[in-house]
């Protein structure tokens, strides 16, 4: 029972997983959404501690780079422009992701009153790692943004039609945004378009362009300097930017 399960038992379930043949990237993403589900609990006060603290979990190690195809730029460019022509949903989550490195579960967070300001000094409001963050955004996401909200001012950012008429529009699902990504196509037919991909793109550029680790880190709400370097292309990212 996952409201009552102690440390011991997820000591079990780790190795249950790992005989069954889970790998490291994919027993480091069920970790964090289990500290993230008990951190929940935790704050909602069904729980007195989160028992994944204290565990020692799958790490990040060298030489472990990331599995997430590396967009170039060419195709980043050509994914922009197609979401601004498809759907000012998917116009506003593309430039979250590349140009502000949002996961795309703080984007589908968002509702109207997150956002403050007008472009270029718009800044929304996040929830990173049980804290409150107040995140200045690019101009391009924030003019996407605003457009997205059109003249609502109340409820989610993104909506789960283009055109809602109902008083209480229902938020995006995860389910509802992969739906739109997947209509994003590249040049290159080798090139599968994810989040992922694109929020990689974002920490990579950050890289390539001198931001030091730390920053990049920080802007895409990341935990640890070394996931950054999965995310950085070590043939290329290293060499331009020792």
């Amino acid at each position: 029972m996952p409201l009552t399960a102690d440390a011991v038992t997820l000591v079990a379930f780790q190795a249950a997983r790992e005989a069954a043949g889970d790998s490291s990237s994919t027993m480091r993403r069920r970790w964090s959404a289990l500290s993230s589900f008990y951190d929940f609990l935790v704050d909602s006060e069904m729980r007195s501690i989160n028992p994944v603290t204290g565990i020692d979990r799958p790490r990040v190690t060298a030489g472990d780079p990331s599995p997430t195809v590396r967009l170039s730029p060419e195709a980043v460019a050509t994914c922009r422009a197609m979401a601004a022509a498809l759907d000012p949903r998917l116009d506003a989550l593309v430039a979250l992701l590349v140009c502000d490195g949002l996961k795309v579960a703080e984007a589908l967070a968002l509702d109207v009153d997150h956002v403050a300001g007008r472009p270029p000094r718009t800044t929304i409001t996040l929830r990173r790692r049980g804290e409150i963050q107040r995140v200045l955004l690019h101009s391009d996401s924030a003019r996407a943004v605003h457009r997205c909200m059109g003249k609502r001012r109340t409820g989610p950012v993104f909506i789960s039609e283009r055109a809602s008429t109902s008083d209480t529009p229902t938020r995006l699902t995860r389910f509802g945004a992969d739906h739109l990504i997947r209509q994003l196509r590249t040049d290159d037919a080798t090139e599968v378009v994810t989040a992922n991909a694109l929020r990689r793109f974002h920490i990579a550029e950050g890289h390539l362009s001198g931001s030091v680790l730390e920053h990049v880190r920080d802007r895409a709400g990341l935990a640890d300097v070394r996931s950054v370097m999965r995310y950085v292309d070590s043939a290329n990212g290293l060499a331009r930017n020792p």
